[in-house]
Protein backbone atom coordinates (compact mmCIF):
# COMPACT_ATOMS: atom_id res chain seq x y z
CA UNK A 1 0.00 0.00 0.00
CA UNK A 2 1.11 3.59 -1.05
CA UNK A 3 0.74 6.30 1.13
CA UNK A 4 1.93 10.14 0.43
CA UNK A 5 5.06 11.24 2.49
CA UNK A 6 4.14 15.13 1.06
CA UNK A 7 1.44 16.90 0.99
CA UNK A 8 0.36 16.93 -2.89
CA UNK A 9 -3.11 17.05 -4.72
CA UNK A 10 -2.85 15.01 -8.09
CA UNK A 11 -6.03 17.12 -9.56
CA UNK A 12 -3.76 20.85 -8.65
CA UNK A 13 -0.24 20.06 -8.06
CA UNK A 14 2.10 20.19 -10.17
CA UNK A 15 5.85 18.41 -10.47
CA UNK A 16 9.13 19.66 -11.78
CA UNK A 17 11.95 16.71 -12.93
CA UNK A 18 15.19 17.60 -12.08
CA UNK A 19 17.90 16.55 -14.30
CA UNK A 20 21.01 16.49 -12.64
CA UNK A 21 22.52 14.31 -15.76
CA UNK A 22 25.35 15.90 -18.11
CA UNK A 23 22.52 17.11 -20.43
CA UNK A 24 21.54 19.91 -17.82
CA UNK A 25 24.17 22.71 -18.98
CA UNK A 26 22.59 24.81 -16.06
CA UNK A 27 23.96 22.77 -13.75
CA UNK A 28 27.74 23.79 -13.76
CA UNK A 29 31.38 23.51 -11.30
CA UNK A 30 30.09 26.78 -9.55
CA UNK A 31 26.58 25.28 -8.83
CA UNK A 32 26.82 22.03 -7.60
CA UNK A 33 29.88 23.54 -4.89
CA UNK A 34 27.87 25.92 -3.38
CA UNK A 35 24.54 25.13 -1.64
CA UNK A 36 23.26 28.53 -1.66
CA UNK A 37 23.94 28.77 -4.92
CA UNK A 38 22.25 25.33 -5.59
CA UNK A 39 19.11 25.94 -3.69
CA UNK A 40 18.58 29.01 -5.54
CA UNK A 41 18.61 27.18 -8.31
CA UNK A 42 16.25 24.71 -7.00
CA UNK A 43 13.56 27.53 -5.82
CA UNK A 44 13.84 28.80 -9.51
CA UNK A 45 13.30 26.20 -10.87
CA UNK A 46 10.12 25.30 -9.21
CA UNK A 47 9.38 29.40 -9.72
CA UNK A 48 9.24 29.19 -13.24
CA UNK A 49 7.45 26.39 -13.60
CA UNK A 50 4.89 26.46 -11.18
CA UNK A 51 5.58 23.32 -9.71
CA UNK A 52 4.64 23.04 -5.65
CA UNK A 53 7.92 20.46 -5.67
CA UNK A 54 11.19 19.13 -7.84
CA UNK A 55 11.87 15.81 -8.27
CA UNK A 56 15.33 13.75 -9.13
CA UNK A 57 15.56 10.22 -10.73
CA UNK A 58 16.01 7.26 -9.08
CA UNK A 59 19.16 5.82 -10.92
CA UNK A 60 19.95 8.74 -12.58
CA UNK A 61 23.42 8.86 -13.82
CA UNK A 62 24.65 12.13 -11.97
CA UNK A 63 28.01 13.38 -13.31
CA UNK A 64 27.47 16.34 -11.37
CA UNK A 65 29.06 14.31 -8.52
CA UNK A 66 32.22 13.67 -10.49
CA UNK A 67 32.55 17.58 -9.98
CA UNK A 68 31.57 18.08 -6.28
CA UNK A 69 33.98 17.99 -3.21
CA UNK A 70 31.76 16.00 -1.65
CA UNK A 71 31.80 12.76 -3.88
CA UNK A 72 34.97 12.75 -5.27
CA UNK A 73 36.56 9.91 -3.67
CA UNK A 74 39.50 8.22 -5.68
CA UNK A 75 38.99 4.39 -4.31
CA UNK A 76 35.13 4.35 -5.37
CA UNK A 77 33.40 7.49 -6.36
CA UNK A 78 30.00 8.22 -6.85
CA UNK A 79 28.15 8.55 -10.19
CA UNK A 80 24.76 6.44 -9.86
CA UNK A 81 22.26 8.01 -8.13
CA UNK A 82 20.20 5.12 -5.89
CA UNK A 83 17.31 7.43 -4.62
CA UNK A 84 14.57 9.77 -5.15
CA UNK A 85 14.53 13.31 -3.94
CA UNK A 86 11.98 15.72 -3.47
CA UNK A 87 12.38 19.56 -3.28
CA UNK A 88 9.84 21.87 -1.66
CA UNK A 89 9.61 24.57 0.55
CA UNK A 90 11.04 24.94 3.70
CA UNK A 91 8.47 23.91 6.42
CA UNK A 92 6.93 20.97 4.36
CA UNK A 93 5.34 18.73 5.88
CA UNK A 94 6.91 15.33 5.34
CA UNK A 95 5.20 12.09 6.53
CA UNK A 96 7.00 8.61 7.58
CA UNK A 97 3.77 6.20 7.29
Amino acid sequence: MFHPIVPFDVNTDHLYQLDLTANNREVTDALVNDTQLFSEYIENCLAHSGARYAIGGYNEHRTVYSRSKVFDGADEPRRLHLGTDIWGSAGTPVFAP
